[in-house]
């Protein structure tokens, strides 16, 4: 073609004209953007603020942030003789437990960590060390604006950027990083990102019907006349007909239409049973992304009275136990000393979600009572109680009928009905040390 290079020319110039330079401030934004989401093919533009507003990713979100944030954790020291204690003296207990940092409680603090880690796929918190290295506070982050690059060393590097566009470079020994499910063994996935069609799909869904509601014109009937109405009469019968027909006192009242008029009804399009079941899927779409009972999305349609317990149980094992997890390994790998890991670790008490109705709760106690692995004190601790005091909860029980295994006389009438006493033994009840007691039962 020999008119090729005009054409390339003018191209050329086209774009030449269409492109400007970039402010700071419109970079930011676009790298914002790039981090958060983006528009997904339905045209919702889905990013950390709108995402939010889809009620069922919003309701999953806050239901798994808002029980992590409610379960206490605790740091616990491991004794030589195998027993664990709380460790209150360590300043890291203050910092899970109370306040990490002069803004924020710890509820608030794990809250906004597991929201950031579900949505953004990773939590970052700036470390605040002691005089001796140990942690005693923690500073959240901003994912939109934290990006991890590797070395050539194999070290982590966390480059924060502010709104001003000044950035930090922190080591990876100066964040703690909470991150979800991935497999680059570094960060995890974004929802945001991997997700964005579903997302988006149920943002548009909810804005149409908000547009519907707004702009369209809903109408129970209509009334059809032959002819052409005179002005005179049209204002008559939109007068009349509200006054006649109108109302809840008149429902089911019988219409009577003069000069070949007819009255049709119209149904609403927003009704149809398809629209209606593709509201549905889309709160179960969000429970499957989120690996959450879709009954914790307020979708009660397969919850029953005798399985609602069942499905509360699940909540704790499948939702939330793995974000324990990953909250735990997180905090002994990042946040204690290499010599601290060996005798210390953290523990996210989820007793709390795991509880049934109370009858059951207290058989599964009296169980545990019985049968000598549980004191009561132990059990009132369990429910929030004080100790009875005088040693007396500290005792443990067994039947008297019962008898070691390892006692040559087991089941024969010379067996002792007893355990061996505590220095024959190194099998102390629950590793406390607690000396022998025998449960001597009462008649009747």
């Amino acid at each position: 073609m020999k008119n090729r290079p005009g054409i390339v020319k003018r191209i050329t110039a086209a774009f030449r004209a269409a492109w400007r330079a970039q402010t700071l401030g419109e970079l930011d934004t676009w790298m914002d953007r790039l981090m958060s989401g983006g528009p997904s093919s339905s045209g919702a533009d889905v990013t950390g603020e709108t995402a939010v507003n889809f009620t069922s990713f919003f309701s999953g979100v806050f239901q798994i942030s808002q029980t992590i944030a409610s379960c206490d954790t605790y740091l616990y020291r491991t004794e030589r003789d195998g027993s664990r204690h709380i460790w209150p003296q360590h300043p890291l207990y203050r910092v899970l437990k109370l306040r990490p940092n002069a803004r924020m409680d710890a509820f608030r603090w794990k809250e906004a960590m597991q929201h950031h880690a579900i949505v953004w796929g990773n939590g970052y918190s700036v470390k605040m060390v002691d005089g001796s290295g140990r942690v005693n506070g923690l500073w959240l982050l901003n994912p939109e604006r934290t990006r991890v690059e590797q070395e050539d060393d194999g070290e982590l590097v966390y480059i924060v950027r502010e709104s001003t566009g000044e950035e930090f470079r922190y080591s990876q020994d100066q964040i703690f990083h909470l991150a979800g499910f991935g497999f680059n063994g570094v960060q995890g996935y974004p929802l945001l990102q991997i997700h964005r069609e579903a997302i988006g799909l149920g943002l548009s869904q909810q804005a149409f019907t908000g547009r519907f509601i707004s702009n369209g014109t809903h109408l129970g009937g209509i009334l059809k006349h032959p002819a052409k109405l005179s002005d005179p009469a049209h204002e008559r019968l939109r007068e009349s007909w509200p006054q006649q027909y109108g109302g809840a006192a008149k429902a089911g009242t019988t219409a009577i239409l003069e000069e070949g008029m007819d009255y049709q009804t119209v149904g609403m399009p927003l009704a149809d049973a398809q629209f209606l079941e593709s509201k549905v899927f889309q709160t179960q779409e969000m429970a499957r992304i989120l690996n959450i009972s879709p009954y914790k999305l307020k979708d009660y349609s397969h919850a029953t009275f005798s399985n609602v317990e069942h499905l509360g149980i699940e909540y704790a094992t499948d939702t939330i136990r793995p974000w324990a997890e990953r909250w735990e390994a997180a905090i002994d790998t990042q946040l204690l000393s290499e010599s601290e890991q060996l005798v210390a670790s953290s523990e996210f008490d989820l007793a709390g979600i795991q509880r049934g109705d109370v009858v059951t709760m207290n058989r599964g106690f009296q169980i545990a009572r019985n049968g000598g692995w549980m004191n009561a004190d132990e059990i009132r601790q369990r429910q929030g109680m004080n100790k009875i005091g005088d040693n007396a909860g500290e005792a443990y029980w067994w039947p008297k009928n019962m008898a070691d295994a390892r006692d040559p006389n087991a089941g024969s009438s010379e067996a002792t009905g007893r355990f061996p006493a505590p220095e024959a033994t190194s099998n102390k009840h629950g590793g406390n040390g607690h000396e022998e007691m025998v449960f001597n039962q009462r008649e009747g």
